[in-house]
């Protein structure tokens, strides 16, 4: 594999050069000239974790509004980099290995500006680091006013479950370990499967979402092995982290993800609401690669407002429901930018530039965007996708077994069906550089990692769980096809 890996790299290297130079040539055509006669100047933005697709929606998304952009990643090659609409590129430390670096590089680099720069959190780490460093912080840059007290919350599990019991807002069974001999207890009582989850994402070190588990007598093992994975700042601010949540399972509801997103301020009474179906995604708890439009559920609206009005959180948020037994229960909450974000932008709600005037403070601008996204047209697109991921799940499944030629026909015609529309998490006619980078990066981690495609395409035929239960097993990682609606539309 090394002469692939080797190809690989120079492929990407090669990419990148004529990327830089794409972007010399073209960015004067979609930024206005600073200083330019009749110009208006807005302050810049500063965003990081490039590699996330939520930060290229934003990058795009006030970069075509005519707002400088600078980028930071420790990664040459993260997605957002690449883009056209991104004025600066800088090399910052790593924000999940080196959090304290981070901030105390980001510290310098608003000492340094000739401009007060728009610090926007793009991820748990940069909301939580933003959020606890707001004071320092906010001498050097335009941050957002919500506190640590009502950012994290949300971001941890724990606390999540415990406000929502509170509130009335019905969630899955949640339990909370700390020690082996608790987890000693729940493998002798059961019901399993259970899921095991960290109690936050914030500085997690595997990244992974969580892990199912089936057999009692692998339970004890496989939470240990999730115990204690926290970098130093937010081990040192929350021991209790330490310790992974277990939740009740439903076998049933991976392809039931109901996504409300968007912008909500309950204080000022100001909301811009969307809504989607997750219906694929890359593993059976992982990152979605399509959701489908949904309606706006008015129950959940008013569940996700007490609870933002609880903690005393407003801004840009993705909240996630599983529905399952005829119940829609609260999993997730990511009170900052999220990987579908181009979905709603695409959708008419500009989230990046509602976040942006937010932290400006410009409650009237903000309103003013927030009424005028009220209610989608009639045009606004119904899919959006991750295409190249996509494409990638659906050629897996294929070889593994996990779907047949004709599964992968219906999802490819539902995908396209152009009634609808879609919009795409990476890739954009006018912007097609962080397309390139996406596809370049994947094929060099599959060079470098070959024994991880080989495990994802064979693990659905071949791969045997240490639990035994095959029946629990095959309904646990059954991959969903399109609702049965669309199967028949696409047809």
């Amino acid at each position: 594999m090394a002469p692939l890996s080797a190809l690989a790299v120079v492929i990407a290297w090669v990419v990148h050069g004529v990327c830089e130079l794409i972007d010399l040539l073209t960015f004067a055509c979609v930024m206005p000239a600073e200083g330019a006669a009749g110009a208006v100047m807005f302050p810049p933005v500063l965003v990081a974790t490039a590699g996330y697709y939520g930060t290229l929606a934003a990058v795009r998304g006030l970069g075509r509004a005519g707002i400088p952009v600078t980028v930071a990643d420790a990664d040459k090659f993260a997605v957002s980099k690449w883009s056209r609409y991104a004025k600066e590129r800088v090399r910052c430390p790593g924000i999940r290995e080196e959090g304290n670096r981070f901030v105390d590089w980001l510290l310098s680099f608003g000492r340094r500006s000739t401009e007060k720069h728009v610090l926007l959190p793009t991820c748990d780490d940069t909301a939580w680091l933003y959020a606890r460093h707001r004071d320092e912080l906010s001498k050097v840059f335009h941050v957002d006013s919500v506190t640590l007290d009502a950012i994290y919350p949300l971001l941890n599990k724990r606390q999540l479950y415990e406000r929502c019991l509170a509130l009335g807002i019905d969630a899955p069974k949640t339990r909370f370990l700390s020690s082996q001999s608790d987890a000693e207890k729940i493998a002798s009582e059961g019901p399993f499967p259970l899921l095991i989850k960290p109690a936050t994402q914030v500085l997690w070190r595997s990244r992974l979402k969580g892990e199912i588990c089936a057999d009692p007598s692998w339970f004890v093992r496989r939470y240990m092995v999730h115990t204690k994975g926290y970098h130093a700042p937010l081990a040192e601010y929350d021991p209790t982290t330490d310790w992974p949540v277990v939740q009740e399972f439903f076998p049933d509801a991976a392809d039931c993800i109901y996504n409300l997103t968007g912008y909500l301020d309950p204080a000022r009474g100001i909301s811009a609401l969307r809504a989607s179906t997750k219906v694929l995604q890359v593993h059976r708890i992982g990152v979605g690669v399509c959701f489908e439009h949904a309606e706006v559920r008015h129950d959940l609206v008013d569940a996700v407002t007490r609870l933002f009005a609880d903690v005393g959180y407003a801004g840009v948020f993705e909240i996630e429901f599983i529905h399952a037994r005829d119940r829609y229960m609260l999993i997730d909450a990511n009170p900052r930018f999220y990987g579908e974000m181009a979905f709603e932008i695409g959708r008419g709600v500009p989230l990046p530039l509602l976040a942006y005037y937010r932290a400006l403070g410009d409650d009237d601008t903000v309103r003013s965007f927030a009424d005028a996204a009220a209610i989608p047209g009639p045009s606004a697109p119904r899919v959006h996708t991750h295409g190249f991921g996509f494409e990638v799940v659906l050629n897996e499944r294929l070889l593994s077994g996990a779907m047949s030629r004709e599964d992968v026909r219906a999802w490819r015609r539902w995908k396209t069906d152009p009634v609808r529309g879609s919009t795409d998490a990476v890739y954009d006619a006018e912007d097609p550089m962080p397309a390139v980078s996406d596809a370049a990066g994947f094929l060099y981690w599959r060079a470098r990692y070959p024994v991880d495609f080989f495990r994802d395409v064979v693990k659905h035929r071949f791969r045997k769980q240490a639990s035994g239960d095959a029946s629990v097993l095959d309904q646990a990682k059954q991959i969903p096809l399109p609702p049965r609606d669309l199967r028949n539309r696409a047809s």
